[in-house]
């Protein structure tokens, strides 16, 4: 198309996992918390984990939204508009297209491993080799399920960005409260709920 943009369909097959944060000083922290989640929502997203404190009368939210990728620039916009002050936003794009490709090969010849022991097993002829290739088969089936767990974990990142989105009536309380967090731990915990 002449303008330097990749085509389309290249940026379609892209597999991006978005992770960010967000602070947010808000006038109404429960009204702010409440628009917040119906915003989110309405992008079909969905709180993946929260926690509240009100230290000092400085009350603060920190909300982990899982937000799907199509609509995550939509889900930053809403929330944005909610506050008086933004104090910090990132954005973070990772693709990961390479990842999947990488574990769908493995898997891949893995079950075709799979396939050579339970050939080898019919033919088997003394226990003791029948044993050794059904421990063989066991190993390569962890190992496919392993893999899979982790290409599910990847697409489900692709499928839903994770914004971790502090609230807080006050500059110095948001800016506190978000140094606490660390993106792998609250990703991590929003993909275990």
């Amino acid at each position: 198309d002449g303008n330097g943009s990749p085509p389309e369909a290249l940026v379609d097959d892209l597999k991006i996992v978005y992770t960010g944060s967000l602070q947010l000083v808000v006038d109404d922290l429960q009204a702010a918390l409440a628009n917040a989640r119906a915003a989110v929502a309405a992008t079909g997203g969905y709180i993946g984990a929260s926690e509240e404190s009100n230290q000092d009368e400085r009350a603060v939210a920190t909300i982990t939204y899982r937000i799907p990728a199509t609509r995550w620039d939509d889900a930053i916009g809403s929330l944005r508009g909610l506050a008086s002050k933004v104090v910090a936003e990132q954005t973070q794009a990772t693709e990961v297209g390479g990842q999947l490709v990488d574990l769908d090969a493995r898997i891949r010849n893995l079950r075709a491993s799979e396939a050579s022991l339970q050939e080898i097993a019919k033919g088997a002829g003394r226990v003791t080799d029948l044993l050794e290739v059904e421990a063989q088969l066991t190993q390569v089936r962890g190992q496919i399920e392993q893999l899979e767990g982790q290409r599910a974990q990847l697409q489900d990142q692709v499928a839903y960005g994770t914004l971790v989105t502090t609230f807080g009536t006050e500059v110095v309380a948001v800016q506190e409260t978000a140094q606490g967090w660390d993106p792998v731990t609250d990703l991590d915990a929003a993909m275990a709920t």
